[in-house]
């Protein structure tokens, strides 16, 4: 276990440091996964760019959540709602951002660094969420500066 700064309690397990972190989205407290990736950096691969990434991200959830509602209810009301028009999956009117919970749950929030630059900007950070249209899941995907840069199915964040 490592104890980082702004992070919490951490576990190596190979090839990410991995933790819990309690959030608050939809009106409703949640306990997801943190998950930094580190591929093959090995356990001294955790820098100060991920860490500051995460943390960027976690502002930007506690601060500006409307952001990711809006954005979590625009892909919703228009490319879901078009799958279910299709007949890929069920949709339900929405009235409010909270109405959210009743189809998807966030479970992790992802950061990875894919570029070889110490550039904070680079690093992808996301959180995932299981939903009731997707199996696959969906996910929001940050810059590392805390910039929503994606929305759609959860294979965006890897």
């Amino acid at each position: 276990m490592k104890n980082v700064e702004g992070v919490g309690l951490l576990e190596y397990d190979g090839d990410a440091y991995i933790g819990k972190l309690g959030i608050n989205i939809f009106a409703h407290d949640y306990e997801v996964d943190i998950r930094f990736r580190l591929y093959d950096a090995g356990p001294d691969g955790l820098t100060s760019e991920l860490i500051i990434a995460f943390q960027n991200c976690l502002n930007v959830l506690k601060n500006q959540t409307i952001k990711i509602l809006y954005a979590i209810m625009e892909y919703y009301n228009e490319d879901v709602k078009e799958n279910a028009e299709d007949g890929f999956c069920d949709y339900i009117e929405m009235r409010d951002y909270n109405q959210l919970s009743d189809v998807m749950t966030p479970k992790e929030i992802y950061i990875v660094n894919l570029s070889d630059t110490e550039i904070v900007r680079n690093v992808r950070v996301g959180i995932y969420f299981e939903c009731d249209w997707n199996d696959e899941g969906f996910a929001i995907r940050f810059d590392g500066d805390g910039n929503i840069v994606k929305v759609g199915t959860g294979d965006i964040l890897y």
